[in-house]
């Protein structure tokens, strides 16, 4: 941007959302750096704001891309050019609302924000973060799609992620999220003919708001991670424009660290969530429909924990994991996880709690390395422990010798329970993921139990070593 004055700067963003938005987002956003894409985002919004363009406009754009800082900033400036409005902000959460909120309280009371917008002024009646009033009667509201906003109306809603990655797996929340919507929120315009409704999110389901409100006659704006085709976007007199593979912020993601960062995702995450076309999450050897989630787990039954075992720690090392699993004749299901880069002494005492509280039948222990230390000090508590080596075939040999369990809902999963998303999402990428050490310790599992006599079988593949006896010493003596 040129040189100016500050009384110049000023004037200029009472006009300008991009002006503004510059200054706000470096206010915002630690190390920000300004990027082309940006000013289309601005251009675009302000058309919206200052009713230039339809009403009803959804946004999609890549993670970690400045996408809720810029929905405030507008947010701000929207109130600064018009004081007598009512603005709604609506996100995943109500953590997230209170936090967005607070951001934008702090632009609101900058000096460069009052100096540019004296009449806008929060009033000292009502000034709650997520729920203030104007001197001029205006507003801001800010809630989630679980809040009750009965009796509240806005000029401009802005809508900002409706659901989590994780939670937009369910079904049933993201019915939640529509109906919440179609109920409750486009319902709430204070005047229709210059209400505003803005949602800004990535692409997290096929099934997802952004899809609904594209199939109710919004205009879409999406900008995935990598072009995949030549745009050309006016901005102002300028335009933005960008060829077919180059990334939207190629300062930050310069060719070889943009390739780095996709290659760290498993395909369906980058095809959905950055590359906004949500239609490969179920693309992978497991599926997500495999996986049935249940509410309650059923009385009874076994349990034993699959141990996969890390034989280093590090920043990049692999992940040593503890599947506690309860088993009902022929169905299993996953009711805990102990997951970490753990070093010995810790693995050790996570291993011990876990014996203590869950009372397995016995554990499956990934061998060599540390598995055989870990073998000898839950045998030394009374546990009783099969060492198990995997042998020469591939991790992939090994799920698809199980598959058909899987596809027949032989494993499911109890609702609620700590780690739920992240075991989902592993075994969903693979063998295309990061990581793979809770699929190493379900296939364990699983091959475990398809022996027609597990725990009796020595050999190569399966090594028992049965609970110490009370009088194991003294038998031995007698013999």
């Amino acid at each position: 941007m040129m040189k100016m004055t500050r009384e110049e700067f000023i004037a200029l963003v009472r006009i300008s959302l991009i002006a503004w938005a510059d200054y706000a987002l470096r206010e915002l956003m630690p190390g920000y750096v300004y990027a082309p894409y940006l000013d289309l985002i601005g251009q675009t919004i302000e058309d919206l704001l200052l009713g230039k363009s339809p009403g009803r406009r959804v946004i999609n754009i890549p993670p970690r891309h400045g996408k809720s800082f810029y929905l405030i900033a507008a947010i701000a400036w929207y109130l600064g050019r018009y004081p007598d409005r009512e603005v709604m902000l609506v996100t995943l959460s109500h953590d997230l609302s209170h936090d967005l909120a607070s951001k934008l309280i702090k632009l609101m009371r900058s000096d460069i924000y009052r100096q540019a917008f004296p009449n806008t002024q929060i009033s000292s009646d009502r000034a709650a973060a997520t729920d203030f009033r104007t001197t001029q009667g205006g507003g801001f509201y800010a809630g989630s799609f679980d809040t009750r906003m009965t009796g509240r109306g806005a000029h401009f809603i802005a809508i900002d992620d409706s659901l989590s990655a994780q939670d937009a797996r369910s079904k049933a929340k993201r019915d939640n999220v529509i109906e919440t919507y179609d109920m409750m929120l486009s319902t709430r315009l204070n005047d229709e003919k210059i209400g505003v409704i803005l949602a800004m999110s990535q692409r997290i389901h096929i099934d997802d708001l952004s899809r609904h409100l594209i199939s109710q006659g919004f205009e879409l704006l999406a900008l995935p991670f990598f072009a995949e085709v030549v745009e050309a976007y006016p901005v102002g007199k300028d335009w933005f424009r960008r060829g077919i593979g180059e990334p939207l912020d190629p300062r930050r993601y310069p060719p070889e660290i943009a390739q780095n960062f996709q290659s760290s995702k498993a395909p369906h995450v980058w095809k959905t969530q950055y590359q906004l076309r949500p239609t490969a999450q179920d693309s992978n050897v497991m599926k997500l429909s495999y996986f049935p989630i249940i509410d309650a787990l059923p009385s009874g039954g076994q349990t034993i924990i699959s141990w996969d075992l890390a034989s280093s720690i590090g920043e990049r090392a692999a992940y040593s994991v503890g599947l506690v699993i309860q088993r009902h004749d022929d169905v299993s299901y996953l009711k805990h996880v102990i997951r970490g880069r753990f070093d010995y002494a810790t693995l050790r005492l996570h291993a011990l709690q876990a014996h203590v509280t869950f009372r397995p039948t016995l554990h499956l222990v990934e061998v060599p390395n540390v598995g055989k230390a870990l073998s000898a000090d839950l045998r030394d508590v009374g546990a009783s422990v099969i060492e198990i080596s995997p042998g020469s075939e591939s991790k992939e040999g090994r799920v698809n010798t199980v598959l058909h369990k899987i596809v027949m809902h032989k494993f499911q999963l109890a609702a609620n329970v700590p780690g739920n998303a992240a075991f989902l999402e592993e075994v969903t990428a693979f063998p295309y993921g990061s990581n793979d050490d809770q699929v190493d310790a379900l296939s364990q599992y699983l091959n475990w139990i398809a022996d027609p006599n597990p725990g009796t079988v020595v050999d190569p593949y399966f090594k028992v070593i049965k609970k110490r006896g009370k009088y194991d010493s003294i038998k031995r003596m007698v013999r």
